[in-house]
């Protein structure tokens, strides 16, 4: 196995991981009280986007040239320190 299919197998298990942990905290939101839903139902809905980001650009990072899969992992990387750390902050709110 290569660089850039560890590096994408690695990230698709952080990723799986990350989306059961943010399927746990939608289960929170369902007990949580109207006010509080809207409110985290948009958080949620933003991690989910951006998880669903990191996975297109997984996709793309496999189909890439040597050199083009390399930039995107910088970019690829980025994108993954947002989704932890908005998924950090919306676990402490809930």
């Amino acid at each position: 196995m290569g660089k850039r299919d560890a590096y994408v197998e690695k990230l698709k298990t952080r990723l799986d991981k990350l989306n059961r942990e943010i399927d746990k905290l939608e289960e929170k939101v369902k007990k949580a009280n109207d006010d509080s839903k809207g409110k985290y139902n948009e958080k949620l809905n933003d991690l989910r986007t951006k998880a669903n980001g990191i996975k297109s650009k997984l996709a793309e990072i496999q189909d890439a040239s040597e050199e083009v899969w390399k930039e995107l992992k910088k970019g690829l990387n980025n994108s993954w320190k947002e989704l932890v750390k908005g998924f950090k902050e919306a676990k402490s709110k809930f």
